[in-house]
Formats: C-alpha cells, sequence, structure tokens
C-alpha cells in the first residue's frame, strides 16, 4: 500500500535513517544468531550456522524493501518469498561437530 512504500522509501534512502535502518538490522542479526544458537545449543559468536542463517535472514528483510521500493510487491509479498525459499534450500537441523 502506499503507506509501507512511503516508509520503505524513507528509509531506504534518507540517509540518517539508512544509518540507524543498518545499524538496526545488525543488531537483529546479533539477536537472531542468539536466538538460534540457544535453540540448537550452540555458542552464537563462534557457530557459522547460527550466523549465516542470521545473516541469510536479515538479507532477506534487506533486500525486500529494495525489491518493494523498486515496485510491483509489497514487503510482506517479498519477505515470505525470500523466507520460504531459506527454509527450503538452507535451513533444516543442524549439523553437529
Amino acid at each position: 500500500d502506499e503507506l509501507e512504500a512511503m516508509h520503505v522509501e524513507v528509509w531506504t534512502t534518507d540517509p540518517t535513517l539508512q544509518q540507524r535502518f543498518t545499524a538496526m538490522m545488525l543488531d537483529w542479526e546479533r539477536e537472531i544468531a542468539r536466538f538460534f544458537a540457544a535453540a540448537w545449543g550452540r555458542d552464537a559468536d563462534t557457530d557459522i550456522t547460527c550466523q549465516a542463517v542470521a545473516t541469510a535472514m536479515i538479507g532477506i528483510t534487506r533486500s525486500a524493501m529494495m525489491i518493494s521500493r523498486a515496485g510491483g510487491r509489497s514487503v510482506r509479498q517479498v519477505l515470505d518469498e525470500g523466507f520460504d525459499y531459506l527454509e527450503s534450500r538452507a535451513v533444516g537441523t543442524p549439523n553437529h561437530h
């Protein structure tokens, strides 16, 4: 919708908000890695699986905003597509070392 498009445009083009958005994404990435580490009994700071999944999830989020801004689809539509892709191809029960 128009309000969503306006928010995405502002967050992804205003230099001050863009810096804050990037900082928030990095914070979220750390928290997601910690979530998976707790669920999988791993160390978020040293486990590649936790880090890779968290980074992929944030990458999908950032990409969804950019794709939505380019037009045609809502952020939610692109998020759904991206997370479906990640879930079907990359995320399963992690290998234990």
